[in-house]
């Protein structure tokens, strides 16, 4: 990025660039921490009978909740760091996805098989820190995505009256 030739317009675009990362973290909470909120009424209408079941009942519930989450909040408080969110819990994902690597069985880590033997196995909690944070931010970008391409503004301007003019 070159510095703009304007001394003035330098500090605009350095409070941009705070103001984008603000909006960034703030809308990566509100994907997984909300996500999980609007979870919790649901996990206790539907109980699993099996830990594979409730694995898939997760990955539903976080796909699904996130994406109508983006999806919503895209189209009431539009901003380009929605579409974003996904960055950093795939950085995240990378580094559990490295982690794995160095323990074995990395495919059974991330999609959670590894938890078929408990929640306690040790194998089974990077499914929680890593796979389901970026099942819920990419869930949430995607949502937010689709609004954006669609062209929706959050306040259509108002249809003018034809003009009485003739």
């Amino acid at each position: 990025m070159a510095l703009p030739d304007d001394p003035h317009e330098f500090p605009r675009a350095i409070v941009r660039v705070f103001k984008f990362c603000a909006l960034l973290a703030v809308q990566i909470l509100f994907a997984l921490i909300a996500t999980a909120i609007l979870e919790s009424p649901l996990q206790r209408i539907f109980h699993p009978g099996s830990i594979a079941t409730l694995l898939w009942r997760e990955w539903i519930y976080s796909v699904v909740i996130g994406f109508g989450l983006g999806f919503m909040i895209q189209r009431t408080w539009p901003n380009s760091a929605a579409k974003w969110v996904w960055l950093l819990p795939a950085l995240w994902f990378g580094f559990g996805a490295v982690n794995a690597l160095g323990h074995g069985a990395m495919f059974s880590q991330i999609t959670g098989t590894a938890c078929e033997n408990g929640f306690g196995d040790p194998r089974c909690k990077g499914w929680f820190l890593f796979t389901i944070p970026l099942l819920r931010a990419a869930s949430y970008s995607a949502g937010a995505y689709l609004v954006t391409s669609a062209g929706h503004r959050a306040h259509p301007t108002k249809p003018t009256l034809p003009s009485r003019e003739q």
